[in-house]
């Protein structure tokens, strides 16, 4: 069942062609949505996340949301430095909220893990949905065609192991051996499920969730 053209769609499923977005909420909250971690269509995503930096410098939001949920992946390489450098562009101690699902995936998942690495202690609060992965995981490869019945599989050739523990030396996937992902684990800090009732409604209740955590926190 689609929305209606009478129900309002909430903020999370507007525009949704574009690849990354961001909004200035009444609030003063700044919404940012990562819906993939690679460029697009003549859209550099590290260019986009500097200009995000910039406004988080110049104009200081009372507090960052980033949503995650749809971040199926791609290279991680793109969105390090934005993810590790937004904490220190905001005021000290600027609460920041991720938002995630079980549509969270691999690049998507690592995105979250540099902003906790990068943020104070208790800065980030994860709300939403377990991510689509576990602390270590498979990811990378590619797609092989089979000779004769023409199916394809995918092959993964990367492991992720982002509690720290890679097991054998050159186990893990080579880039995260420069990049040193790790995290004490990815929440969510707020379970909130989604429900077939809020979407049907126009509701989300994880941003729901958030403006009241920031509320009560005031």
């Amino acid at each position: 069942m689609a929305l209606t053209q009478d129900t309002q769609r909430p903020l999370w499923l507007q525009d949704s062609a574009a690849p990354f977005r961001t909004e200035r909420l009444e609030n003063g909250a700044l919404y940012l949505q990562l819906r993939q971690n690679d460029d697009a269509e003549g859209q550099s995503i590290a260019a986009f996340l500097d200009k995000v930096l910039e406004a988080a410098r110049s104009d200081p939001p009372s507090f960052v949301i980033i949503d995650l949920r749809f971040n199926s992946g791609g290279d991680y390489t793109q969105t390090y430095r934005g993810m590790t450098d937004l904490p220190g562009a905001l005021p000290a101690g600027t609460p920041i909220y991720a938002l995630t699902s079980s549509a969270t995936f691999s690049a998507g998942i690592t995105s979250l893990v540099f902003l906790q690495m990068a943020a104070a202690p208790g800065q980030v609060q994860v709300v939403g949905q377990e991510v689509g992965d576990r602390m270590r995981f498979w990811s990378e490869g590619g797609d092989l065609r089979l000779p004769n019945s023409g199916a394809v599989l995918r092959f993964s050739t990367g492991f992720h192991a982002y509690d720290g523990n890679c097991g054998l030396p050159n186990a893990c996937y080579w880039l995260n051996y420069f990049y040193r992902p790790k995290t004490d684990g990815y929440g969510p800090d707020h379970h909130v499920p989604i429900r077939f009732e809020d979407y049907a409604q126009g509701r989300d209740l994880a941003l729901e969730t958030i403006l009241a955590l920031q509320r009560a926190a005031q």
